[in-house]
């Protein structure tokens, strides 16, 4: 039986350390992201015979069992190893994430999988996001350009210390107007701005705030790892190019410390399909898995 603990603060380097070398954007593998996200998947590492082993709670799914991450992994052996852990927990064998570079490993073990749309994430030149170029965004920049002209007077800011109050008021009035009650998807969101306040220094955390004087319209919180920027939250008032001004700003404030922009689903305000299409991405990382629709 693999030994897991549940995934904390002193994993994130752990984990970071296995990715180094590897090519995966998925962004379900972002040691950050699935730290952020703990109160949605809950998941468990487990290190051994330098092999890393997570497990997730997928909604709608159950236990998740990753492909085992390390170099030079007998994919026999190790799958066989999460067969055995799931049959002695009692629980369904599942495999998933898996990204297009681990596909045909997973699918050389004679395991069935599935690609699911649902969580596949998409990546842009950071450029292309943070200057709106014309000429690769021509619809997010119509949406862009519409919300600029008709708030003048807005502007994005770093978040700091001294704004996390005022977006904690912002989140529970969105909530409100948007009627989604205090419900449990409620509280993992709010829960995820919590712990990204907390750690926001310490994780090098990126957040920004879209605003005028008188009026937060949105605000995005995420991160750099590797070379890609990848935004964990974002919660906006329901207006045309709130978003797509959201996502151009967080991809300034990443600057040339980020060669890419990674957009996948987004848990809270939904950064839907049409959206991602939008801005043009140079490619779909797709997330296959043994289960998905």
């Amino acid at each position: 039986m693999i030994n897991f603990h549940k995934y904390g603060y002193f994993d994130i380097k752990k984990l970071s350390n296995f990715l180094s070398n590897k090519s995966i954007k998925l962004t379900a593998y972002n040691p950050y992201w699935l730290f952020l996200w703990s109160d949605v998947f809950h998941p468990e590492i487990a290190f051994k015979n330098d092999i890393c082993y997570i497990r997730v709670n997928i909604p709608d799914v159950g236990i998740s069992y990753y492909p085992p991450i390390g170099e030079d992994v007998s994919y026999l052996d190790a799958i066989k190893e999460i067969e055995d852990d799931a049959r002695e927990s009692g629980i369904d064998f599942n495999i998933g994430p898996v990204d297009d570079t681990l596909y045909y490993k997973i699918l050389g073990q004679k395991i069935n999988l599935i690609e699911y749309k649902k969580y596949e994430s998409y990546t842009y030149l950071n450029d292309d996001i943070a200057f709106m170029k014309p000429s690769k965004v021509k619809k997010a920049k119509k949406k862009y350009d519409s919300f600029n002209r008709s708030h003048k007077n807005s502007y994005f800011k770093r978040m700091e210390k001294e704004d996390f109050n005022s977006i904690l008021e912002f989140i529970n009035t969105w909530n409100m107007e948007a009627n989604n009650g205090l419900d449990s998807e409620y509280y993992q969101i709010l829960n995820m701005l919590k712990l990204s306040m907390e750690h926001m220094y310490e994780l090098d955390l990126i957040g920004i705030i879209l605003m005028d004087d008188t009026t937060i319209y949105g605000y995005a919180i995420g991160g750099l790892f590797g070379n890609t920027a990848y935004i964990y939250q974002l919660i906006s008032l329901d207006t045309d190019g709130i978003k797509e001004t959201l996502v151009s700003s967080f991809a300034k404030t990443c600057g040339i410390a980020s060669r890419y922009l990674e957009l996948d689903y987004n848990h809270g305000d939904s950064i839907d399909d049409k959206l991602k299409e939008s801005l043009n991405p140079i490619s779909v990382e797709k997330y296959y898995a043994t289960y998905g629709k």
